[in-house]
């Protein structure tokens, strides 16, 4: 009588222990991956209006849109960064991190 107690008692921590472990991976599936998928995305976005602005730095002769296009080009770089910083300061894989230097170090992004 006594074995089958103790057994389902055993049983129930068990139990309780692989739920704990399933909420912990959701939690991260559907939490920090989102936050890391969302700073890849306003990368990308970013990195995109960077060349917009950048293509109006080069092709405008006006030096008002020059300095407008520069400015844009600040704001941009800076959201750039501030999300790769954001992505190495989260628990991201290494595939990540080597990808985010493979793209700062191709000079796409230039300092003017």
């Amino acid at each position: 009588m006594v074995l089958p107690i103790l057994l389902l008692i055993v049983g129930g921590f068990g139990s309780l222990r692989v739920q704990w472990k399933f909420a912990s991976i959701a939690k991260d599936l559907g939490v920090v991956q989102r936050a890391r998928a969302q700073s890849v995305s306003d990368i990308s976005r970013a990195t995109a209006d960077y060349r917009s602005a950048e293509t109006r730095y080069v092709m405008v002769p006006d030096p008002q849109a020059i300095q407008a296009a520069r400015q844009e080009m600040a704001v941009y770089r800076g959201r750039i960064e501030d999300n790769i910083h954001a992505l190495e300061q989260s628990e991201a894989s290494q595939d990540v991190f080597d990808a985010t230097r493979r793209f700062l170090g191709s000079g796409l992004i230039t300092r003017t």
